[in-house]
């Protein structure tokens, strides 16, 4: 529902999600430019906890739509990984 509010009827042919454990992201949110939080960036462990989940069950639900990839791969191997699923299904 949020979805259709969002973007109408349009759907993606395909979403990559880059996947971290909770923590390993808000690690890399404190080592960024900014020292400033975002109102996500003040979000409790639950939350983000719950988001990822959350998109992880809808990728399950929907495998033809979604590519989930590690992000703690080195950046050389989610780059490879990317390409190669983009070559498979679009040629």
């Amino acid at each position: 529902m949020i979805n259709t509010f969002a973007v109408g009827n349009l759907m993606p042919d395909l979403t990559i999600i880059l996947d971290i454990p909770v923590e390993v992201g808000l690690h890399r949110i404190k080592h960024r430019a900014s020292e400033i939080p975002d109102r996500m960036e003040k979000e409790t462990l639950e939350f983000y906890h719950a988001v990822r989940e959350g998109y992880l069950l809808l990728a399950k639900s929907l495998p033809d739509r979604f590519l989930i990839v590690d992000g703690t791969l080195p950046e050389e191997k989610i780059t490879a990984t990317i390409w190669n699923e983009l070559e498979k299904r679009f040629g």
